[in-house]
């Protein structure tokens, strides 16, 4: 059962001001002490990480000292390899009661597991007693006791029984892992089928190498020669020592006791397995699940050459020809006989016409015909991504519910399921079926994929408020979660950890910093942990139910991305233009304090537009006819659309994607074109940037928007979000300060600043006060005057890091 420990608050870092005209008082709110009726989840969670280490009294120590409410640890956590290693990592690898006693400490517990990345296999050694039987756990008598496994082989002495843990001895229902296979009363699953309902039983060789597992076979990801896509791992003592080598896999001239195999995300089973997987691990006191490659990475990826054909999916494709194509053209796209097409040897028949030798060759999958322009016009292949990408989105919602399910039986409605693989663009698979993003975010000074010439550079010239909102609109949640990686030299520094968090809550992003390792990846260190975590939940009752108050939507294309790759990714080193506009829009205008959001393409409807007064499609080369009108009704309402670069010159995904002759928004009459988009440019500056700044403004202006904040002299290194909790009655305007000198890390205090923000109805006409939510201490001043029109003066100063002006009527209970 789930235990509550007394609330922790710490009131040296909540900081109220209630103020009107130019009177300053500063106290303590009381607000503070009470707790908002949301799901725990979506209450600004305070998240640390411990890297693979295991739950228990030692972490539950560090955590409640790092002010945490949850923890990741690895007591629970399933790679996929099968629920009887699952389990041999409950019982054998943590410490007893593990997770009981964090529970008692007043946490909560999250764990690794996959969604459609890879199923990770290792060899295992495993002992008989003289009569035949496995020797078996003390704790649990029905489990097989593990003795040593890949990470320890270097320790085999030549006696025992050599086995392979994965989810083929689980599919498999092999002998040594029983009960805890597909036949368990509570965690069985149906057995793996090929698409044509044959059961995928046994080994197609040898059963002593487990990738001869008719289970991979069937629902593994393979290239597009039909291979399996395999990534090997070795042990270095191994190496070193030139052996043990007994029932290690040959890799050439190495000997590997681990793989990891992709996932076919049309493949059925894996859903069962999650489902069996996380109920496991929720019997034994899970809270929450962080599962990895909620995304096509390994089922499809940017290079799905390598690892987008598994059986499942090139069954299911011939099915989606027959559903969206006549015979007609699918004899015009070179599909003879739609019932016995694969679309392999398609693919490798048109890759040697254009001259490439794909054939068997090892390096024929990367050879440079893979990533001819050709393909990004080719019918088959559009088709292909396009189904992928709709069986791939169908999948993640399936592998959602399929855990929420598990959890709702077993007494645990609320254990949330968070995700990775949000960090750059995962071509539109995840739409919604999710609770809460729980990601990556990769600052790096070199260029990386879709983010120009640069990549994602730190503060105060670079900026991840984009990906983070276009994130938060992948899940249901309010929040979103982020690891903030920096480069190693950077780990530790106090300064660029707190620009980065505190940019990050203003976002609506929490972060999940790592804990008890020698040298983290993550920014930060213990001290800025617990001081961050301190703050926020000291302020988190006030931001109760607050959401995003938006004037600008910026459009999100998956398609265009997705359209863009051909079967080794995107033929050109800067990818799709949409990509680089989106981020140098959405860069833009937070540095102009503007209010905006993302609106990802599956979302344009009338009910998310009617909010907005100006829309942004940038250099979207895919927007569906079909979707016109329901801009032109928004414009004839008063909208503005900003249509920049080569928007509008592929259909959508009923359109396969095809080259219209003239322009989808043809006839769209009240849009602001722009040939010349400056949000390219941007993205590809560098110290330039805030240069460019007038450009975007100009843009605006240009469409007569006049947005709800004015902070002429606030410079582009404060950042500036407005919240509203119309139910409390409370306008947030929250401020960071991105200034920095990360050489040296040192934040610099920002300017005073002084803001005019117009008040929400229910707040016009009332005698407004306000309370300042800080981490910055008493040096922050706030002085507001109300103004005529419904608006208020509001001037800051003392700012280091972060402040939360909170409008709200004077004189409420």
């Amino acid at each position: 059962m789930w235990r509550t420990a007394p609330r922790r608050v710490d009131h040296r870092f909540l900081w109220s001001a209630r103020l009107r005209s130019s009177l300053i008082i500063l106290f303590l709110s009381p607000a503070a002490a009470q707790s908002p009726p949301n799901p725990w989840w979506d209450d600004y969670p305070r998240m640390v990480h411990f890297m693979n280490q295991m739950c228990g009294s030692r972490a539950a120590g560090r955590a409640v000292a790092l002010h945490a409410d949850a923890a990741m640890c690895s007591s629970v956590a399933d790679p996929n390899v099968g629920i009887w290693a699952q389990r041999v990592t409950i019982l054998e690898e943590s410490e007893p009661q593990a997770i009981e006693k964090m529970h008692a400490a007043g946490l909560r517990v999250q764990a690794y597991f996959e969604t459609f990345g890879q199923a990770k296999a290792y060899v295992v050694l495993l002992r008989k007693n003289p009569d035949g039987t496995w020797v078996k756990d003390k704790i649990d008598p029905q489990l097989t006791r593990r003795f040593l496994n890949h990470w320890s082989w270097d320790r085999y002495d030549g006696t025992g029984e050599i086995r392979w843990a994965g989810a083929h001895n689980y599919f498999g229902d092999e002998e040594f892992a029983r009960p805890y296979t597909l036949t368990h009363p509570r965690y069985g699953s149906p057995p793996v089928r090929y698409p044509d309902g044959t059961v995928a039983a046994g080994y197609q060789g040898p059963d002593t190498d487990p990738r001869n597992s008719r289970i991979y076979d069937a629902c593994a990801s393979k290239d597009v020669n039909g291979k399996l896509y395999i990534d090997y791992g070795y042990n270095r003592a191994i190496q070193r020592r030139g052996g043990p080598y007994d029932g290690l896999l040959q890799v050439g001239s190495q000997y590997a006791g681990t793989f990891d195999i992709g996932k076919d995300a049309a493949c059925p089973s894996w859903i069962d397995y999650a489902r069996a997987s996380a109920l496991q691990a929720i019997d034994y006191g899970l809270d929450a699940m962080w599962t990895d490659n909620f995304s096509p990475w390994d089922s499809f990826g940017f290079d799905p050459v390598h690892k987008a054909f598994g059986e499942w999916s090139v069954a299911t494709f011939r099915e989606y020809l027959a559903a969206h194509f006549k015979p007609g053209e699918l004899a015009a796209m070179g599909v003879k006989d739609l019932k016995d097409f694969d679309v392999r040897p398609y693919l490798r028949a048109l890759a040697a016409l254009w001259g490439g030798h794909p054939g068997a060759d090892p390096d024929g999958l990367d050879a440079p015909v893979w990533k001819d322009p050709r393909w990004l016009d080719n019918p088959v292949w559009t088709a292909y991504k396009i189904h992928r990408r709709q069986n791939g989105a169908k999948a993640l919602s399936a592998y959602y519910h399929a855990v929420k399910d598990a959890a709702a039986s077993a007494g645990k409605p609320d254990f949330p399921v968070t995700a990775n693989d949000f960090q750059g663009f995962n071509l539109g698979w995840a739409r919604g079926d999710l609770d809460m993003v729980g990601s990556e975010v990769q600052y790096t000074p070199s260029a990386v994929l879709a983010s120009g010439r640069y990549g994602y550079m730190l503060p105060p010239l670079g900026s991840y408020v984009p990906v983070y909102k276009r994130a938060r609109e992948q899940a249901r949640g309010r929040l979103g979660i982020f690891w903030i990686y920096v480069a190693p030299e950077l780990a530790g520094h106090p300064g660029i950890a707190d620009v980065l968090q505190y940019q990050a809550l203003a976002n609506h992003i929490l972060p999940e910093p790592f804990t008890g390792v020698a040298r983290s990846q993550t920014a930060g260190n213990d001290a800025t942990t617990a001081a961050f975590n301190a703050f926020v939940g000291s302020a988190r009752a006030t931001f109760g139910k607050r959401t995003g108050v938006e004037e600008i939507g910026v459009y999100y294309s998956s398609s265009s991305e997705l359209a863009h790759l051909t079967p080794n990714g995107w033929p050109d080193r800067s990818g799709p233009k949409h990509s680089l506009s989106f981020l140098g829009w959405g860069t833009a205008l937070s540095w102009l304090h503007d209010q905006w959001r993302v609106l990802p393409e599956w979302k344009l409807t009338p009910e998310t537009l009617s909010g907005l007064k100006v829309l942004i499609i940038p250099n979207s080369e895919v927007f569906d006819p079909s979707d016109v009108p329901v801009l032109k009704n928004w414009a004839a309402r008063g909208g503005k659309v900003v249509i920049t670069g080569t928007s509008g010159v592929r259909a959508g995904e009923g359109g396969n994607f095809h080259l219209l002759g003239t322009s989808s928004f043809t006839g769209l009459v009240d849009a602001l074109y722009i040939r010349d988009d400056p949000a390219i440019a941007f993205t590809d500056a560098n110290a330039d940037r805030p240069d460019r700044l007038q450009s975007f403004a100009a843009v605006l202006n240009s469409v007569g928007f006049s947005g709800m904040v004015k902070a002429v002299d606030a410079p582009y290194t404060v950042g500036i979000t407005l919240y509203d909790d119309s139910r409390s009655l409370r306008r947030f305007i929250d401020v960071n300060n991105t200034d920095i000198d990360v050489e040296t890390d040192t934040i610099h205090p920002a300017p005073p600043i002084h803001l005019e923000v117009t008040l929400p109805s229910w707040l016009a006409g009332k005698n407004v006060v306000a309370q300042v939510l800080t981490p910055d201490g008493p040096n922050v001043k706030a002085t507001v005057q109300q103004t005529e029109g419904g608006a208020v003066a509001i001037d800051l100063t003392g700012i280091l890091r972060y402040a939360s002006v909170v409008l709200e009527p004077r004189g409420r209970p």
